[in-house]
């Protein structure tokens, strides 16, 4: 639902997301995307429509519900630039499909705030954390 706020209440949610999470604590998010340009816009649409024609669905009959006026899909780039400027670290899409995406990103502890952005951009095993260790 993060798709009905425009771009400023996107990343302001996202800062308070930020805040309200412990160190270490999981912040995993789906959005309406956009592709940036028509032309990736339309790969999207068409994606969408494929993926709904297999479905046995007629997309003509979906389409007016896909993006509405109260609708604000953005770049995943953006998405993903609100979460790291917020202080998210190990920011993540992990699934992408039809305009549609799920994203990770895990609040910095205090050790990786501390480590800057060098050591925030490591993955966890390599800054030392193994399974059952605090983040």
């Amino acid at each position: 639902s993060l798709h009905h706020l425009d771009d400023s209440g996107k990343e302001a949610l996202t800062r308070r997301v930020y805040a309200a999470l412990v160190p270490g604590g999981v912040f995993v998010t789906s959005a309406m995307i956009t592709g940036g340009s028509e032309e990736a816009d339309a790969a999207l649409m068409a994606e969408w429509r494929d993926y709904m024609t297999a479905r046995g669905e007629d997309p003509d009959e979906w389409v007016r519900w896909l993006v509405g006026e109260d609708d604000h899909p953005a770049t995943e780039t953006a998405q993903r630039g609100w979460l790291e400027a917020a202080g998210f670290v190990q920011v993540d899409t992990v699934w992408k499909r039809a305009g549609f995406a799920l994203f990770r990103a895990i609040r910095a502890s205090s050790r990786e705030r501390s480590a800057g952005a060098e050591g925030a951009a490591l993955g966890p095993r390599a800054r030392g954390w193994r399974p059952g260790s605090p983040a």
